[in-house]
């Protein structure tokens, strides 16, 4: 299966879209998309500009977002991609007309987008939303904000990078482990093809040519230059002194062995 420009080759010859494993809020998000869209608040658009499918609100979506946010106090801290004009107009139409507020109150109550709610501290009835409506006007901000959609897509390419990473930092163990297995037969397969083992072997005493009373230190240039100390034999028939009288090799014995 060959992959290029975000599609792929299947098997009869066909290429067919490349489709990424979607998290479950982009699952949850596109939920609510389809019902703003149900709902005739939201409308798929293509931007001559940007060159793709966006998303843009109805006129009676940006009513309702705004009668929501100022009757509930919910999302009064997100931008909404409205200019403030218009915005501005919108509200002064719903303060005026007061019978169609109240209509709109009494119909987000029957939809369970908020609910009417005493506030103990001061006795009044206010307003406050439910876990469903806030969800869904706030994924209606998403879906018309391409500031926010672009913030989603940084983290959601993060938290993909994070998740790799930790996978391949998971790994390095098993790796390493993996790797020293490989090196081990490697030089096991070394070992058997030089015909043995590639540990260098003592060298034995016995095979030393001087024995302990005859060790001599051999200089290649100059030929003998001292004796190896020597433990005082219990016995002594000769005086192994190097130049005494009773020298074995003689008084004028050439000790360089052929060296110099």
């Amino acid at each position: 299966m060959s992959e290029a420009f975000g599609f792929c080759e299947v098997g009869d010859g066909k290429l067919t879209k490349k489709i990424e494993e979607k998290t479950e809020q982009e699952e949850i998000l596109e939920a609510y998309r389809s019902e703003l869209i149900k709902r005739e608040w939201l409308v798929a658009i293509h931007n001559p500009k940007s060159k793709r499918l966006e998303y843009s609100q109805t006129p009676n979506g940006l009513r309702a977002l705004l009668a929501y946010r100022k009757m509930t106090d919910d999302l009064d801290n997100v931008e909404i991609p409205v200019d403030s004009d218009v915005t501005e107009d919108y509200i002064a139409e719903m303060v005026r007309d007061q019978a169609k507020m109240d209509q709109v109150t009494d119909w987000f109550k029957d939809e369970k987008l908020m609910l009417e709610h005493k506030d103990w501290s001061n006795n009044e009835t206010i307003y406050v939303p439910t876990p469903y409506g806030h969800d869904l006007f706030n994924a209606m901000v998403f879906w018309i904000s391409q500031k926010e959609q672009r913030k989603f897509e940084r983290k959601k390419a993060f938290n993909k990078l994070k998740a790799r990473v930790g996978k391949e930092l998971a790994n390095i163990p098993v790796n390493m482990m993996k790797a020293s297995v490989k090196m081990a037969d490697a030089q096991k397969k070394m070992e058997k093809f030089s015909g043995g083992s590639t540990k260098k072997t003592k060298r034995s005493r016995k095979d030393d040519i001087f024995g302990d009373d005859d060790r001599i230190i051999i200089n290649i240039n100059n030929g003998v230059k001292k004796r190896k100390p020597k433990k005082k034999a219990k016995d002594d028939d000769y005086d192994w002194t190097e130049f005494g009288s009773n020298n074995p090799f003689g008084n004028n014995q050439d000790y360089s062995f052929g060296l110099t």
